[in-house]
């Protein structure tokens, strides 16, 4: 549809926490992103057809190498996302998955 006070449009954005505790406190997996050089949790957009704990699977391997079944990830939050993209006439509504990574064996490169 297009994009109008009587269309809006959403895009749906998914995102997973992953963390874990070891003996130096709390640690989250995290990316830095490209395009702002900002520190992010793992996520991305819906490709058309594809379910929500799916995408975010892929979204985990094509961002961090790091494949994983994530059907036992809970949902911690679901609705408006606060982006600098949204308009009156667009937004974003995101989906935020949580798992305790505490028994994972992930050893992810560490940069500054």
């Amino acid at each position: 549809p297009p994009r109008s006070t009587l269309f809006p449009y959403t895009t749906l954005f998914r995102s997973v926490v992953i963390s874990r505790t070891t003996n130096n406190g709390r640690e989250f997996l995290l990316i830095k992103r490209g395009d702002n050089h900002q520190y992010a949790f793992i996520g991305g957009m819906i490709d058309d057809g594809e379910i929500e704990i799916t995408a975010i699977e892929r979204e985990l391997k094509e961002e961090t190498e790091v494949g994983l079944s994530l059907q036992k990830a809970e949902v911690i939050y679901k609705g408006y996302g606060d982006d600098s993209r949204n308009t009156d006439n667009a937004w974003i509504e995101t989906t935020l998955f949580y798992i305790d990574g505490t028994e994972l064996e992930i050893n992810p490169k560490i940069t500054p």
